[in-house]
């Protein structure tokens, strides 16, 4: 499985001003702006390709745990780095998501044969006959790991941004990447892989975050795939994917304030009450059920007035009644 890489490749993420590579900015030519984003993506750059590094280098007898390789707090370090690239977002965000895509594009070239030659020579048992298994482990744990790296940068960086700041196309681009990444997964491919697992929970949080800007365009890609499920034939077939598309949407960010925000999540809450209302197949509603829980008890001790909004009070009810 190569987790839709070609999609993500295929993406075009660039903007107006970006250039072929940060690394050929004179320092004496560009604004102080620009020589910072260098300097801090250079940063990044290098102790993304450590861990990289790292990671192709490590013996292919036993699986790797990406998260405990690369996950926040792992590393004092390299999550410094990443925090000093997202300070940049909220006044370079284009700039800054378009270097960490070109970042993950080229962690997608053909591996260096020295390093299939290394792993081989350290690996148990590893005959001549094992150079293809080698290789197919090594660009799947390459694909995952830069996508790892991807995902923990871009989720900070859109931590840093407020409604309106990121430019409707790349926006756009971003949420279609993220959303196929949730929607095209193999279900039981991820079951079997706790690096796939990890993989799709980061997916899920970046588009979270996506939606505390962007919370109508996000939730409505939602609303619409699942509307295809809408009947007891297709769910009946594809239980396994709706409970998932279903569990990225955990981390949605439903507002109460201000009043068009509460519109916005009122009806989304609506749609997916119906959808719970109507659901065959203890998968799908399981999945629904936790997912009411874990947008609504964050809001649940503020909500006051808000619980008699007309949608929203429709959206408890239904919930409410559903057996």
């Amino acid at each position: 499985m190569n987790f839709n890489n070609e999609h993500m490749n295929n993406q075009n993420i660039v903007t107006k001003n970006s250039t072929s590579s940060l690394a050929e900015h004179n320092s004496t030519s560009i604004s102080s702006a620009d020589y910072s984003l260098n300097v801090i993506f250079s940063q990044f750059e290098n102790a993304a390709d450590t861990k990289m590094s790292l990671i192709l280098n490590l013996g292919v007898d036993s699986d790797i745990d990406l998260r405990k390789l690369l996950g926040r707090g792992v590393d004092e370090s390299f999550d410094k780095v990443i925090y000093s690239l997202s300070s940049l977002a909220a006044t370079q965000q284009s700039a800054v998501i378009d270097a960490v895509m070109r970042w993950r594009k080229a962690k997608v070239e053909p591996l260096d044969p020295s390093v299939i030659k290394r792993v081989r020579t350290f690996s148990d048992s590893a005959p001549l006959s094992r150079t293809r298994q080698i290789h197919s482990v090594l660009k799947e744990r390459q694909s995952l790991a830069s996508v790892f790296i991807l995902c923990r940068a871009l989720i900070e960086i859109i931590k840093k941004l407020v409604p309106g700041s990121l430019p409707d196309d790349l926006g756009e681009n971003l949420e279609e990447i993220v959303f196929n990444q949730l929607k095209k997964a193999d279900p039981e491919a991820i079951k079997r892989s706790k690096n796939r697992t990890a993989s799709m929970d980061l997916f899920a949080e970046l588009i979270g975050e996506l939606s505390n800007i962007r919370f109508a365009s996000v939730s409505d890609r939602f609303i619409a795939e699942l509307e295809k499920y809408n009947n007891q034939t297709i769910m009946k077939e594809r239980q396994s994917h709706m409970e998932m598309l279903i569990k990225g949407m955990r981390y949605l960010k439903i507002k109460l304030y201000p009043v068009d925000a509460l519109e916005e999540t009122a009806d989304f809450l609506c749609s997916c009450a119906g959808f719970f209302k109507d659901a065959h197949g203890a998968k799908v509603k399981h999945a629904y059920a936790a997912l009411f829980i874990q947008l609504l008890l964050p809001v649940a001790e503020v909500a006051v007035a808000e619980v008699n909004f007309p949608s929203w009070a429709k959206a408890i009810d239904l919930i409410s009644e559903t057996p």
